[in-house]
């Protein structure tokens, strides 16, 4: 269908651009419908080349490994260094790299592929370099449409190397290597920041460092970007100055292919080398050097060629970085050397960073919300010292191999730029309102193209009529003024910030993104939270841990989140607050699997009769059950152990799936008990299970989830007696990124395990006003001295999602 409309709006184009021409010049066409003309064009050969490169990545080897569904045999070309993405529950790392699918084997049965796939995967591929042929166990899951990569691998075992990497590419990587050697011993800054600035390699930047970059607005210095490229090949076409310009043009090809070889394939770098090259290739030919052609011609090329590309956004902060720059920086820089009288000097340093940062201002707002306040001041500011450190960096990484002292003293003098830099980002990212709020998604984008045009108006209004005049002044200045005005006031008062913030949630639950991993169902006082089991976050697959109490808008939070399907239901316990809306979730959605723990009580043997009564297959769990592999996720039970469960569970009990560990399938469950028409009729049961909802506490599940981009640990009702357990369990349990509260934040905790596993995030599940005192003032003043404290019943639905630089966006509270 977009091809036909395209084709339509093509032929549209043409005919009305030959009827303007007529009786004018046979060589001049009318601007407009050829303008048009071109684009439908360009946009019908992008779906073509969509179409055409579709066809071989999502071949018969990936869909015959999707459809199995379970493990096979892979043969993959990794084509990125591995990065640290997660933390695996016994403190190990979780690996992601790109790769490309070479070979998938089903049941014996090879079939050849040449796929992009993005593979997860454990410590043991750390030291694959980029190009090594490997061979692994794996496990296939479908990634959205639209993704670049058609499928996450999820590696269960160790890699098979069958061949070594190219040498060119093991020349690159010796030389990145070289680098990260050469910077040993040196400050903090300088191990992160030199190889960042120099290759892009900013896995040595402190976590510290990157969020003070990440407040000033500097983040952009760790991707090599066009900067790097102009950097680079003017340096080359001055020191060629005065040779024929076939040969300096070559030197700069030669060089600019080096660059983009030893950086790697990053979108800005991709984009940076193809216009380089069209600008060469202008020169060559003896034209004038626009950069807006170029840029406009480089863009298409990519897109056309690689039309994945267009999602990235990398890609397009970029690309409007750059337009800014060339469009923008000159005027504005005479405009306020005007001004500046005898600091004229500086208009130029301010001007270059103020059109890039307005022109990218769109995205920046939709991929995170806030606006960095002082970028353009620190960008002004570090300015100076950005071609130097590049250059001697990049020297070093050359000369290292041969003269490892040399490249140590071009890097020690290097160091001063790169402690200027972090001198720069932390006192900027310590200013007052160095972030301001502001709307983040397609929401933040529109009020800030809508804004942006409003003050463009009220700038240029001397050119307009005295009605246009008037009708600006009724509407644009107060629109401008009103946005601003709730800007400040949601970024000076704090107070007003949280007031406004839970008056607005209140009456109005936040949009859920379209990429959430997580979402805290707002139920009341009771749980339920859904975790998306898709590759890269939002609708789809879930898994709901808890249903939350009887008559809790569950239902209403699987349909905000898009969720079609539960790969796994888990039910940490059988409290009503926590089982309540069961029957409501089976009805609304598909349950693929159950699990629920394996201590007996006699409501979690109702429970157990409703799953089975609904086809549901019923796995009991506890620590010994091997880690469900559940879409995208890996969902590990850290407690109950067996042990606890054998001397919890109650004599007259017995356990659910028979009595060894492990988990498994429910076949018979023990217990006089069954179905879902079970009664407790007298006082004697009725205190039997008061007391089998205290042993349910502490026997509750307590999980620990790996996503792609985070790890959850979501306790149940577990007390202080049960997380004592789980810190002699598993000792070297990392912290987590996000933290599910035990027993909605009560008093109950040990202190311990709570002081070690506090997230960035811990979320609270509560209902506002209840008795019981949930959650406890000294449970959540410890939690918010590690990271943020987001509850239920001050913010209702609260969703987390990730960004690809690892922060958390939280979605719902002020």
């Amino acid at each position: 269908m977009a091809a036909l409309a395209l084709l339509a709006v093509a032929i549209a184009a043409l005919v009305r651009a030959a009827r303007a021409g007529r009786g004018r010049h046979r060589t001049r066409w009318p601007r407009g419908p050829t303008a048009l003309l071109a684009t439908a064009v360009l946009a019908l050969c992008v779906l073509g080349s969509i179409a055409a490169q579709d066809t071989v990545r999502h071949g018969p080897a990936v869909t015959a490994g999707l459809d199995w569904g379970g493990t096979v045999t892979a043969l993959l070309r990794t084509e990125s260094e591995p990065q640290p993405t997660t933390t695996q529950r016994d403190g190990s790392p979780r690996l992601r790299l790109d790769a490309t699918l070479l070979e998938v084997d089903v049941r014996g049965e090879a079939r050849r592929a040449r796929s992009p796939v993005v593979v997860l995967a454990g410590a043991r591929w750390a030291s694959l370099p980029p190009g090594s042929t490997v061979s692994a166990s794996v496990r296939l899951v479908a990634t959205a449409d639209g993704e670049r990569a058609v499928a996450l691998v999820l590696a269960s075992g160790d890699p098979d190397v069958r061949a070594p990497p190219p040498s060119w590419r093991a020349g690159i990587v010796a030389l990145r290597d070289g680098l990260r050697s050469a910077v040993e011993g040196l400050p903090p800054h300088a191990r992160g920041l030199l190889p960042g600035i120099a290759v892009g390699d900013d896995s040595a930047v402190p976590p510290a460092l990157v969020d003070a970059m990440r407040a000033a607005g500097l983040t952009h210095l760790l991707a090599v970007s066009g900067a790097h490229v102009a950097i680079v090949v003017g340096l080359v076409l001055i020191g060629t100055a005065g040779v024929p310009r076939a040969v300096r043009l070559g030197v700069s090809a030669v060089v600019l292919a080096g660059l983009v070889l030893l950086v790697g394939a990053e979108p800005s770098v991709v984009r940076a080398g193809a216009m380089g090259l069209v600008a060469m290739l202008a020169l060559g030919l003896g034209r004038r050097s626009a950069a807006v052609p170029a840029l406009a011609v480089a863009g298409a090329v990519l897109v056309l060629t690689d039309p994945w590309l267009a999602r990235s956004p990398g890609f397009a902060l970029s690309v409007l970085a750059t337009a800014g720059i060339v469009l923008w920086s000159r005027p504005w820089g005479e405009a306020m050397a005007a001004r500046l009288g005898r600091f004229a000097p500086v208009a130029p340093a301010l001007a270059v960073p103020l059109a890039a940062q307005v022109a990218c201002l769109p995205v920046l707002v939709g991929l995170d919300g806030g606006l960095a306040t002082y970028a353009v001041l620190a960008n002004a500011l570090v300015a100076p010292v950005v071609p130097p450190v590049t250059v001697l960096a990049l020297l070093a990484t050359l000369v290292q191999p041969v003269a490892p002292l040399v490249a140590h003293g071009l890097l020690v003098v290097a160091q001063s730029g790169t402690w200027w830099i972090e001198a720069v980002a932390t006192r900027a990212a310590a200013l007052p309102l160095a972030r301001l709020p502001w709307p983040g998604g397609a929401g933040g984008t529109v009020l800030t193209v809508g804004l942006g045009a409003g003050v463009w108006l009220l700038v240029r209004r001397g050119g307009l009529s005295a009605a246009a005049q008037a009708r600006l002044r009724v509407w644009a200045a107060p629109s401008v003024l009103g946005v601003l005005s709730l800007v400040v006031v949601l970024s000076v008062l704090p107070a007003t910030r949280g007031l406004v913030g839970r008056i607005a949630l209140g009456s109005v639950p936040a949009a859920v993104p379209a990429d959430w991993r997580l979402l805290q169902c707002d139920v009341g006082q009771g749980s339920a939270l859904l975790v998306s089991a898709e590759p890269d976050g939002g609708p789809g697959a879930a898994v709901l841990v808890d249903t939350g109490p009887a008559g809790a808008p569950v239902r209403d939070c699987l349909e905000a989140g898009g969720v079609r399907e539960l790969a796994a239901l888990v039910l940490t316990h059988a409290d009503a607050d926590h089982v309540g809306e069961l029957g409501d979730v089976l009805a609304a959605v598909p349950v693929r699997q159950a699990l629920v723990p394996r201590a007996l009580d006699p409501r979690l043997v109702r429970v157990v009769g409703a799953l089975e009564e609904a086809d549901v297959p019923v796995v009991a769990a506890d620590a010994d059950t091997p880690a469900l592999g559940l879409g995208a996720l890996e969902v590990s039970v850290l407690w109950p152990t067996s042990r606890a469960v054998a001397l919890r569970a109650p004599p007259e009990g017995g356990l659910i799936g028979g009595g060894e560990g492990g988990g498994g399938a429910v076949g018979v469950v023990a217990g006089s008990t069954t179905g879902t028409t079970a009664t407790v009729g007298s006082d004697e049961a009725a205190s039997s299970e008061e007391e089998a909802e205290g042993t349910a506490n502490e026997l509750s599940l307590s999980l620990w989830i790996s996503a792609p981009e985070l790890t959850v640990l979501a306790h149940g009702d577990a007390g202080a007696w049960a997380q004592a357990g789980i810190t002699r369990q598993w000792p070297a349990l990392p912290r987590p990124d996000v933290l599910v509260v035990a027993h909605h934040g009560s008093r109950d905790q040990d202190e311990a395990l709570l002081s070690a596993t506090a997230g960035r995030v811990s979320l609270v599940s509560v209902g506002a006003g209840n008795h019981y005192g949930h959650p406890a003032d000294d449970v959540v003043a410890r939690l918010s001295q590690i990271g943020m404290v987001a509850r239920t019943d001050l913010c209702g639905r609260i969703s987390v999602s990730a960004r690809t630089d690892g922060a958390l966006v939280v979605t719902g509270c002020p």
